[in-house]
């Protein structure tokens, strides 16, 4: 990589407003109501220097890694948080979900009663050829013509009917031109339907940078634009993990909009959380290769603390121009969300003018909405042999909103894993479609937020298998409001797999019509154990919409981790609704 040069200015920007809802827990329903509480951010600025080149056809193959598999330094994952995983028992008293809920049935009872049947499905990226890294982590984007997938050590590059060229997979370092001693990782990606390019960021832990690479063309086997830009950018110093990634289609001052890179910063050395840290990048000057200057929020806190995994939106339809960026978080590494204190609630956030005109600047506004359901920490997932709880259980993470967050139509649409909040030993998650709302005024302000839908899928446990679990969920709707949920499963049965589940928009709120079908079954017992004595699983699954730009298609693509042969395998699958006759 060619060095950068840094160019400093700093301005600070403090922010304040209060939103804190009433909640009707029998409601699915939820809007936000005007009563002070404590809410500040920051915000300054960057500067990044031109970008170099590659081609990535050109690399040479990704060579397989022999040793034993390397672990990423994740903080996101805190070891203090997997010393206090939720303990399964029930609070006197304490009741966290209306009366009438009651556990799911298992996705084998359930399987296949509505959900389309896959359409696509092909083997993708697996640890053998890529890089021997846990855990997995990976993206995919979806154009017309190609499947991006990209895993914590390499890219494929696919059509869409699952055929690779020639010379793939590529090492994930080499492309993004690190040093290929360098630990990179946590992988996003997503695919720009109105300028057809792709882009793709990972994180350097190494050199605390984070790294951008965005196709010059529509075909992501060509020329690709580089970008290393310092995590200290803007004097906001830390240790950089879980970068995020959404985008707008047209910004006031940038008529292609802005990629939006979020991460969670940690005290230097992999300490203490600090905050969570959002970066806009105007994709006019991206798109060109050439340097430009990055707006920076950052100390983003509600209620006197600081929340992370703050993911912005992915913007999807080409009928899509809302006046603000959309994100979103779940309350999790600051809110002690364990069975004896449960969490409840969402943040929503809008960035106005994030790449302003000349003579406007950016801002950002939040609401805090109450959710018809309250989330506690996962626990571990159990596998045939380890009960939750034992060394090679599967590690399910947190409460932290982990997939990409979709926009689409006035709505964002995400889900987040939680434990099972009755006491039984098992997993589920939570899904939500919420509905913010906006002042008119210029600058405008987020003066709302209405869950229009919220399932609690499984989170009060499974009928008849108190080992059965479903974590790490990812969502994809279409332009009618149709949804696909990915997510992986595992039980006392049941290697990790995973599964899949489609619901019609037309579909009463607060459930799904079924439990789904499987993208992939495990075969074997996975145990890969980190440096923390975790069995790491890929931090999140991948869902896309289908990339076409001339005419609407209700298809979904997705991507999932599953074992196999003791090691994480991984399936691309893509589904869709073809007939007015299904459910």
């Amino acid at each position: 990589m060619l060095p950068r040069s840094l160019r400093v200015l700093l301005y600070l920007v403090v922010i304040s407003l209060s939103m804190l809802p009433a909640y009707a827990a029998s409601s699915n329903k939820q809007e936000t109501q005007s009563t002070p509480t404590e809410f500040t951010a920051s915000m300054t600025e960057g500067y990044a220097g031109a970008a170099d080149q590659i081609i990535l056809g050109n690399l040479p193959q990704a060579q397989p890694y022999h040793g034993k598999p390397r672990a990423e330094p994740d903080q996101a994952e805190r070891p203090e948080i997997d010393q206090n995983r939720a303990t399964g028992i029930p609070i006197p008293g304490y009741k966290a979900e209306p009366p009438s809920l009651k556990p799911e049935l298992s996705f084998q009872q359930m399987i296949g009663i509505d959900t389309p049947s896959l359409t696509t499905s092909f083997a993708a990226g697996t640890e053998a050829a890529c890089g021997w890294w846990i855990p997995s982590d990976h993206a995919i984007a979806t154009s017309n013509l190609y499947e991006v997938q990209v895993l914590n050590a390499c890219v494929y590059v696919f059509n869409t009917s699952g055929t690779v060229p020639n010379g793939y997979p590529k090492n994930l370092a080499t492309f993004l031109g690190t040093n290929t001693t360098h630990v990179v990782g946590d992988p996003r990606a997503l695919w720009d339907w109105k300028k057809d390019r792709f882009v793709v960021v990972a994180m350097d832990w190494t050199a605390s940078t984070i790294l951008i690479a965005v196709s010059q063309t529509s075909d992501p086997t060509g020329a690709w634009w580089l970008y290393s830009i310092a995590t200290n950018t803007g004097g906001v110093s830390g240790y950089p993990d879980f970068p995020m990634l959404g985008q707008t289609n047209y910004e006031a001052g940038d008529s292609n909009g802005a990629l939006y890179i979020s991460w969670d910063r940690f005290t230097p050395g992999g300490g203490a959380f600090q905050d969570n840290v959002i970066w806009v990048v105007p994709k006019g000057k991206i798109y060109s290769g050439e340097s430009f200057s990055v707006k920076v929020f950052y100390n983003l806190q509600y209620n006197g603390k600081t929340v992370d995994h703050v993911q912005p939106a992915n913007v999807m339809n080409r009928g899509d121009l809302p006046r603000a960026e959309f994100l979103v978080n779940t309350l999790d590494f600051n809110y002690n969300c364990y069975t004896q204190t449960p969490c409840n609630g969402l943040v929503v956030w809008a960035i106005y003018n994030g790449v302003p005109p000349s003579d406007a600047t950016a801002s950002i506004t939040k609401v805090f909405v109450r959710t018809g359901h309250y989330y506690i920490y996962p626990v571990t997932a159990a596998q045939p042999g380890n009960p939750s709880g034992t060394e090679c259980a599967i590690n399910a993470g947190n409460v932290g909103i982990s997939s990409v967050v979709f926009y689409s139509a006035g709505d964002l649409y995400f889900a987040t894993t939680t434990g099972a909040l009755n006491g039984q030993g098992s997993n589920g998650w939570l899904y939500w479609q919420v509905h913010p709302t906006l002042s008119d005024a210029s600058p405008a302000t987020l003066t709302g937020a209405t869950i229009r839908n919220e399932v609690c899928w499984g989170c009060v446990g499974f009928s008849g298998d108190s080992t059965f679990s479903e974590y790490y969920p990812a969502v994809q709707p279409d332009e009618e409001g149709n949804v696909t949920v990915v997510y992986n499963a595992s039980s006392s049965t049941l290697y990790p797999s995973t599964a899949y589940l489609t619901n019609r928009a037309s579909h009463a709120t607060g459930s799904f019509r079924d439990g789904g079908q499987y993208l992939a079954t495990g075969s074997s017992w996975y145990c890969e154990i980190d440096g923390y004595g975790r069995n790491r699983w890929g931090d999140y699954t991948a869902t896309y919409p289908f990339g076409s730009i001339i005419q609407y298609s209700p298809t979904f693509w997705f991507a999932g981790q599953f074992s196999a042969s003791s090691n994480w395998s991984t399936q691309i699958g893509k589904t869709s609704y073809t007939s007015v006759t299904q459910p």
